[in-house]
This record gives C-alpha cells, sequence and structure tokens, in this order.
C-alpha cells in the first residue's frame, strides 16, 4: 500500500520537533505523495504546556499552508488532533472554530491517559476505571461526527499490565461504536518506537486489533511522528502485522473520505 500518513506533530505542541516543511521535505525524499499535519489542537483555556498554546492557532495553519506551496508534488492536508472533553469546551466549540471558521480538512480525536489518568493507575481496580472513561470519552467523539478517525484507540496499553477479560467487553463498546459510525480506528506505529512495556509494545495492543480483526473494524495506519525522520517510521511493519491479523488498512479510503467532503 502506498503510504498515507494523516498523523504528523510538529515543535509546536512542545514534545515533539521540526517544522512542517521539514516534515514536507523527508515526505518528498521517502517517495510520499499524501501527508497529513495533524498537531495537538490548544485547549481554549490552555491548561497544559505540551500542547500548542491556542495564541499560535493561525500561525500554525499558516505554516502548513505556506509550507504545502513549497512542495507542489505532495498533497498536504490540515488537520489536528484533539483531546478528550471537556478540556474543549462542547463539540459544538470544536466545530466552530475547526470546521466552520478554519476548515480544517479533518480531525483526528484522541484520549491520552498520561495527560489526565495517570496517578489513578495504582490499582487492577484503579485502571479498569481508567479504561472505562477512556471507552466512554472515545465513544462520545466518535458520535460527534466530528473526527474520521480516533487515534490509538488502545492507547490504554501505555498504562496496562497485561489483558484482562474485563478488557474485552470494554473494547468491543468502543470498536462496535466506530463500526456503526464508520470512524476508523488507528494502529499506531509511535507505540511500536517506545520501550516496551511488560516485555510487550506499549501499544499497539494485539488483543485490542484481534477483536478489531473478528468486528471488521474499520483501520488505518497511523505513524504519530514526532520528528522529521518518522514521516514512515514501522510503516512495512504494521502493515506486515495486520496482513497476520486479517486486516487491510483503508488510508486510501480515508484520504478519499476527506477530500471528497
Amino acid at each position: 500500500m502506498e503510504i498515507i500518513n494523516f498523523h504528523t506533530h510538529t515543535y509546536r505542541c512542545h514534545h515533539a520537533s521540526g517544522t512542517v516543511e521539514e516534515y514536507l521535505k523527508s515526505a518528498a525524499e521517502a517517495g510520499i505523495k499524501v501527508i497529513g499535519i495533524s498537531d495537538h489542537a490548544p485547549e481554549p483555556l490552555d491548561s497544559t504546556t505540551c500542547r500548542m498554546p491556542m495564541a499560535e492557532l493561525d500561525d500554525y495553519i499558516g505554516e502548513v499552508r505556506s509550507a504545502a506551496e513549497k512542495f507542489p508534488q505532495l498533497d498536504v492536508l490540515l488537520g489536528a488532533e484533539v483531546e478528550r472533553f471537556p478540556h474543549f469546551g462542547s463539540f459544538e466549540s470544536v466545530r466552530k472554530i475547526y470546521v466552520e471558521e478554519h476548515k480544517f480538512d479533518y480531525l483526528i480525536g484522541a484520549v491520552h491517559p498520561g495527560v489526565y489518568y495517570w496517578e489513578d493507575a495504582d490499582t487492577d481496580e484503579g485502571l479498569l476505571e481508567i479504561y472505562r472513561r477512556m471507552v466512554k470519552e472515545n465513544i462520545q467523539m466518535i458520535e460527534s461526527g466530528l473526527f474520521v478517525c480516533m487515534a490509538h484507540p488502545d492507547i490504554f496499553g501505555a498504562i496496562a499490565g497485561n489483558w484482562q477479560k474485563e478488557y474485552s467487553s470494554l473494547a468491543r463498546k468502543l470498536i462496535t461504536a466506530a463500526c456503526d459510525c464508520k470512524v476508523f480506528l488507528e494502529f499506531n506505529t509511535y507505540g511500536m518506537r517506545k520501550p516496551l512495556r511488560n516485555g510487550r509494545w506499549q501499544y499497539p495492543l494485539l488483543p485490542f486489533w484481534e477483536l478489531a480483526s473478528e468486528m471488521k473494524a474499520p483501520t488505518v495506519i497511523g505513524i504519530d511522528a514526532h520528528r522529521p525522520q518518522d514521516v514512515s517510521a514501522k510503516w512495512l511493519e504494521a502493515e506486515q502485522l495486520l496482513a497476520e491479523l486479517g486486516i487491510s488498512p483503508e488510508n486510501d479510503k480515508m484520504y478519499e473520505l476527506i477530500r471528497n467532503r
């Protein structure tokens, strides 16, 4: 499959490096023809220092559009990774800012345990409660109709121990919502580039993707690049692993959906 990476960050989020132009240069050198820039959307209240501040939103949009003009061989998409709520206010406020006012090409939804829940992860019951909350919030975002894709829906694995039977029913709820709403779930390769946890990747969490395969969930590969040199990192490994699971990534279909909106 031709590489189409929708998940790319920049220096603006304060935990990645590289300008938009540097990512586009790296993509062009790698033979990539379509790339989405999807840095972390700023929270209106600027409640965290590891995200772009709201004051930079216009500059971010301008940087993406200006850099795209320098690489006419690339189709550059303007996107953002939007965090869980209520930190962003209402879904309607997100629609107004990103869809109506600034006309982003697409939005990725995300729930991050490390940002909001890490302190609750000291017991098995605490972990289970975290996952309940994360699944609930993922489903709310899926059902909002704002997000074409949910980033790393299995990122719970970054804090979880071994897979528990209680996790399967929760994962099924999330996957069912994605299937019903035709929202893509992202097989994220960033977790494959991080230190192992309990002898496994932090994510992708394979029991989750076995369920996704069984339920025929719409799936895309996401690189989640935090450095320009990572614009295609672990793509081939992800593609091979998904094939072994019986999953065909649909990055081309997601691209077609975005461009036909």
